[in-house]
């Protein structure tokens, strides 16, 4: 694995934020002090897709073999190790000396400076990374969206599971998709062996919704200014400070101003949860055209995809309205009002994506 270096500028500011949110940590946890708006949003709407799984379904469970996907290969103790309603793992690339929200930032840092162009054989990478390949096969609609966090955001110290802690790592898996005649274990197998082609293949593919993540770290000051260094004799006093034990969180004269990101896979749609997208900074949406529904919705879409005058015709989709109009339809015309409008095929013309 390529070493991954973080910028100079900012490992100042890692340092103070080690010491802050080590000493802070009960004050940061406090339950009046969270921002849970995102948080409630997220659980709705994996509530709802939960019911999907709670006997809903007109079928009979286990009639057929059951597909195990991706969990087929793991063990019996990894199945049951989850915590209830976590999406991600949450280790730490780097165990120590560092503290779980440091690690974090270290992560999204890393994403962004010096991102993967591999997966290396750590069990803390491959796991989202098969995640994500699993996710991405099967999920008929995924969206993903983003959100402007600051270090000392209160939501930075809440679970929430659909986070995306590497980046880099959801990038890599929605290049994978190129080898749909391969099974996630038959990569996993490819990528361990070190398979040198088949990551150039996965880095050389161009994939447009891979493009609109857009990651960004910035280290800001109390005007929100950007600061490219820090002031060395600014942050010689504050780490005499800081060795006295005499900082507080609002004495730090910095923040980091980052793009979080987050994925949602959407099970059923109807009106209440679609209203739920009003307050998202949606990145982009993933529809898979293997689902005959989703197909047959979309196949004015598709023939003028092909043709290479898909605006105009989302457009005209966002506009339409009919009295039979299903969660489908409006869910269209939600996101072509949040001007999710250019619509792009995937390399394998398997699924579209609707971006800004």
């Amino acid at each position: 694995m390529t070493k991954r270096t973080i910028p100079n500028y900012i490992k100042p500011f890692l340092k103070i934020y080690h010491h802050i949110t080590k000493k802070e940590k009960n004050i940061l946890n406090a339950k009046s002090n969270l921002d849970y708006k995102l948080y409630q949003q997220r659980k709705f709407i994996l509530k709802e897709n939960a019911k999907l799984m709670r006997g809903q379904h007109s079928e009979l469970p286990f009639t057929q073999p059951v597909d195990f996907g991706m969990f087929e290969h793991w063990k019996t103790k990894d199945l049951f190790n989850i915590k209830k309603d976590v999406i991600l793992p949450t280790v730490p690339d780097i165990q120590t000396p560092h503290n779980i929200h440091q690690n974090i930032l270290i992560q999204i840092i890393n994403s962004c400076f010096s991102p993967l162009k591999s997966i290396p054989s750590i069990t803390s990478f491959q796991k989202p990374y098969l995640y994500y390949l699993q996710m991405i096969r099967h999920s008929k609609i995924m969206i993903i969206f983003k959100r402007q966090e600051r270090s000392f955001t209160p939501s930075m110290f809440v679970d929430i599971g659909s986070r995306v802690l590497k980046p880099d790592v959801l990038k890599l898996a929605l290049k994978t998709t190129i080898f749909q005649d391969m099974s996630n274990f038959e990569i996993l197998e490819k990528i361990s062996h070190n398979d040198g082609k088949i990551w150039e293949e996965i880095n050389s593919t161009r994939d447009d919704l891979v493009d609109n993540i857009k990651e960004k770290v910035d280290v800001v000051n109390r005007e929100n200014q950007s600061v490219p260094d820090m002031n060395p004799k600014e942050t010689n006093t504050f780490f005499k400070k800081l060795r006295n034990d005499k900082v507080e969180i609002e004495d730090v004269p910095h923040d980091l101003e980052f793009n979080t990101f987050y994925t949602l896979d959407i099970k059923r749609l109807d009106e209440e949860l679609i209203s739920k997208l009003d307050s998202l900074d949606i990145v982009g949406v993933r529809l898979s055209i293997h689902e005959p529904f989703i197909r047959r919705k979309l196949t004015s879409l598709i023939n003028s995809l092909n043709k290479g005058n898909s605006f105009d015709e989302m457009i005209k989709l966002a506009k339409e309205k009919d009295k039979k109009d299903t969660g489908f339809d409006l869910f269209i015309r939600k996101l072509a009002a949040k001007n999710l409008i250019h619509v792009k095929f995937n390399k394998l013309k398997n699924a579209i994506y609707l971006l800004k």
